[in-house]
């Protein structure tokens, strides 16, 4: 990724013939200066300030390796699957309805995305 400052924001949805299958949402943001980032971590990490008033766990531990990321978060939301996955100069919060973030899955997005 290049190191200039920008915000990708995206719905995808999947149809099936009875109509909507599963929601993608996902915005990444890239940024210049280390203070952009924690700025913008802090508002998403702030329940109150988030976009679903989420609460999120630190799952580092368990997902960073498939991630290739410095530090993984798990959004608490029982209708979808939501991550907030940091890298050096970039943020990815990522939410689904229907599918797990398997190693298959996280690969997929990591290839689409270009991200380390």
């Amino acid at each position: 990724m290049e190191n200039n400052s920008s915000i990708i924001d995206c719905t995808q949805t999947v149809y099936v013939k009875d109509g909507p299958y599963a929601e993608l949402e996902y915005s990444l943001t890239t940024c210049r200066f280390g203070w952009v980032k924690s700025f913008i971590l802090k508002k998403y990490l702030d329940e109150k300030d988030n976009w679903h008033s989420l609460k999120f766990k630190n799952i580092t531990e368990s997902e960073r390796d498939m991630w290739h990321a410095e530090t993984v978060y798990e959004g608490i939301n029982k209708s979808a699957y939501v991550r907030l996955v940091l890298y050096e100069n970039s943020i990815l919060y990522i939410s689904n309805d229907q599918v797990n973030y398997s190693l298959q899955n996280t690969k997929a997005i990591i290839d689409a995305l270009d991200l380390p």
